[in-house]
């Protein structure tokens, strides 16, 4: 597909992508990457040890980053993925007051990505 034109709809694309991720790596690549929650925390948060949520981290980090290059927003090297995600959390951050409601707008993203029965 055509890589976005504007930064809106860069966001917009990433959004979709992490809702596209399932449950449990959207959780950790949420709370990690976009909330920062450090991995202590988010591993309690999330009720795991600390090597199941690098794993999931790293998988869902890598399956983002897939799609990503698929879409064109992205390159091998990942660095332009990592800018994206620090974008996204910006964009949410700013039309959210705080996390909760930063990871409500991305979980109601996830919920409009989800497709039927």
């Amino acid at each position: 597909s055509p890589v976005p034109a504007t930064p809106d709809e860069t966001v917009q694309a990433l959004h979709a992508e992490i809702a596209r991720l399932p449950e449990k790596l959207r959780q950790a690549v949420i709370l990690c990457d976009l909330q920062r929650v450090p991995r202590a925390r988010a591993a309690g948060e999330l009720r795991l040890s600390e090597s199941t949520l690098h794993r999931r981290l790293g998988e869902g980090r890598r399956r983002l980053r897939a799609r990503l290059i698929r879409r064109g927003l992205a390159t091998e090297g990942g660095m332009l993925s990592a800018v994206l995600l620090r974008e996204a959390s910006r964009a949410a951050l700013g039309r959210a007051p705080n996390r909760a409601a930063a990871a409500a707008l991305l979980s109601s993203a996830a919920l409009r990505a989800t497709p039927g029965p």
